[in-house]
């Protein structure tokens, strides 16, 4: 377990700092067809910074941080377009144990996520069941 908290970065985080994690999917508004994935983090500073662009959001208290997670992936150049469904991963059990198998920052293929379950599935299991 200590190699998965080694790869594990929120310990980076000052203390203080508000991050939230989304795993936003990405599909056609033609035809439904996945686009792909992105998991990223976005700071309390940049959930603000969307607010102050779109003061009329209706959903006031997750809006903002969903407009900030789809402008960080539009700025790293990674939005695939089309429509988006973004879920927070943050409050997820065993989250901090799986995030190191999921890529941030990455738009992610459908065979990716695919790899990233495997090897998170396999670090969830109990250590006596890994042999099996």
């Amino acid at each position: 377990m200590k190699e998965l908290k080694d790869k594990d970065s929120s310990h980076l985080t000052p203390p203080g700092v508000e991050i939230r994690t989304y795993w936003m999917s990405f599909a056609s508004p033609a035809d439904g067809k996945n686009l792909g994935v992105i998991i990223t983090s976005v700071s309390k500073e940049e959930a603000d910074a969307a607010l102050s662009l779109h003061p009329k959001m209706y959903d006031r208290a997750e809006g903002p941080w969903v407009v900030a997670a789809v402008r960080k992936a539009h700025k790293l150049g990674i939005n695939p377009g089309g429509e988006v469904a973004a879920y927070r991963l943050d409050h997820v059990k065993d989250f901090r144990t799986v995030k190191p198998f999921y890529p941030e920052d990455k738009l992610l293929s459908k065979k990716d996520i695919e790899v990233s379950e495997k090897q998170a599935k396999a670090a969830l299991m109990p250590a006596g069941e890994k042999n099996i």
